[in-house]
């Protein structure tokens, strides 16, 4: 499998990683269950890729560190989560779509949660490598303007806008696929640059023109300024 991409023009460095949060479904009781389709919460954030050695398939190849993506081109890499599991998780990012507090009204979001500027970010996986991943979160983040690096926010609930979440499928053993959409929460009036995989400098990353994030839902007339 190849993996195109070009060298990075730009590199985003990331200045700081914000805390991840988690919205909760509110008005909703299922005997202490969690309501239909829930998703479950991700670990308190993604995890890292790695340049660790791994044992790689012949077909498989990786995305040279430092290589800047755009939207719809795939990039691989060694995924080590924990310490027991080594694997190459490939991703292709297919849409930024800008939110709205009023997707939320049926989860418990703080002043500060419902100022911020909300995105959604719909990622393509695939578990290119020779172990299980199952469980594991999904190690992207969202850079902004500033240079921070944000993490996703976990939900626990049904959220039609966004379905997924930060967690990697039960087993999601090799060659396994999946697709999922994460929930960023940026500074109020911020927007993300780049989808990066893991929160260090010199990661894959995805650049995120803002004439390609996709308006909020009934708001064709408005995108996020440059």
């Amino acid at each position: 499998m190849g993996v195109r991409g070009r060298a990075a023009r730009r590199r985003v460095r990331p200045r700081a990683v914000l805390a991840g949060l988690a919205l909760v479904l509110v008005g909703c009781s299922n005997g202490g269950q969690e309501p239909d389709g829930a998703q479950s919460p991700a670990a308190e954030t993604p995890g890292v890729p790695t340049s660790s050695s791994a044992e790689l398939p012949a077909e498989t190849s990786l995305t040279e560190p430092g290589t800047e993506l755009e939207l719809g081109e795939r990039g691989s890499a060694i995924y080590s989560p924990d310490g027991d599991r080594t694997s190459v998780l490939a991703v292709t990012i297919t849409a930024v779509r800008t939110g709205s507090a009023e997707d939320f009204t049926n989860f418990a979001m703080s002043k500060a949660e419902q100022r911020s500027s909300i995105y959604y970010v719909d990622a393509a996986l695939r578990n290119a490598g020779e172990q299980a991943l199952g469980g594991a979160a999904v190690p992207l983040y969202a850079v902004d303007r500033s240079g921070a690096s944000v993490p996703p926010t976990n939900l626990v609930g049904r959220f039609k806008p966004c379905a997924g979440g930060g967690v990697l499928p039960p087993g999601f053993e090799p060659t396994a696929r999946t697709r999922t959409c994460l929930l960023y929460l940026l500074p109020r009036g911020s927007r993300p640059v780049a989808v990066q995989m893991g929160d260090a400098d010199g990661e894959i990353a995805w650049s995120v023109p803002a004439d390609d994030i996709e308006p909020a839902a009934g708001r064709d007339d408005q995108r996020p300024g440059g």
